[in-house]
């Protein structure tokens, strides 16, 4: 009889471990979410998220506990230049509008002298600013350069209705 005991009560320690083990990891998991302010995603998992209509990757990159280092100026302009631009292979997108191209420029000249890439940043978004697309191929490919872009290199620009099936086709708001 004291064997039987002897083996319940090691089951229940094994079930008791288990189940600390696995609230210590949500626990960790939502820790992390809280501190941080977005799932752990790199940036393919997000494009993925992001097309698959699964996340709102302008809701993410522009959301008030943003940190605006050079690799989330990079998605964002990557992103943004999808709407104008032809590829073969086309991963994540954001609309482009005043208020994000404001809050962009806005966030650059903040992170300025913190930022790798300024220069380039500050050169695409002077034009977007403008309304000046026409070099959104260019736009596109330098900063699919600086990603280490290897597959979807732009290669021309959308007509106006291109563009609006594009916006339409991603429902991008």
């Amino acid at each position: 009889m004291p064997e039987k005991r002897t083996v319940k009560r090691a089951a229940k320690g094994r079930l008791s471990f288990i189940a600390i083990s696995a609230a210590s990891l949500g626990l960790a998991g939502a820790l992390y979410f809280y501190l941080f302010g977005e799932p752990v995603q790199n940036p393919e998992q997000h494009a993925k998220a992001a097309v698959s209509g699964k996340g709102n990757p302008a809701f993410q990159y522009f959301s008030a506990s943003r940190e605006w280092d050079d690799e989330a100026f990079q998605q964002v302009l990557h992103y943004m230049s999808h709407q104008k631009v032809g590829a073969p292979e086309k991963w994540g997108a954001i609309k482009i509008t005043d208020e994000r191209i404001a809050k962009l420029t806005d966030s650059l000249d903040k992170h300025y002298s913190d930022l790798e890439h300024a220069d380039i940043y500050k050169d695409i978004l002077s034009r977007w600013e403008s309304g000046d697309f026409s070099h959104a191929v260019k736009d596109h490919n330098s900063i699919w350069s600086l990603q280490g872009g290897t597959i979807g290199k732009a290669n021309r620009l959308l007509s106006s209705e291109e563009e609006e099936k594009y916006i339409e086709d991603e429902n991008l708001e």
